[in-house]
């Protein structure tokens, strides 16, 4: 039996502000027939959707944590951390 591969498409979102706009980009790429990864960048409050990366990962792989990030009110420094 020949198996089709489908693409995966990684969507990378602040879920605190924009959980419902990703959520409705990751429904319109599967219902296209590819699978979907959302991932959470958002540092600012709790998330409106679950992701399948956390931003709590994502930060640790940054060399951060969230609550290293909020204390130091560095933009600079969160977008560099949560987007490196």
């Amino acid at each position: 039996m020949h198996q089709t591969l489908r693409p995966t498409v990684l969507v990378v979102a602040t879920l605190d502000t924009k959980g419902v706009e990703a959520l409705y980009l990751k429904e319109c790429i599967e219902r296209e027939g590819c699978n979907t990864i959302l991932m959470d960048t958002g540092i600012l409050s709790e998330p409106a959707v679950k992701s399948d990366i956390s931003r709590e990962y994502v930060a640790r792989m940054g060399g951060a944590t969230i609550e290293e990030l909020k204390a130091s009110g560095d933009n600079g420094r969160y977008i560099q951390t949560m987007t490196n």
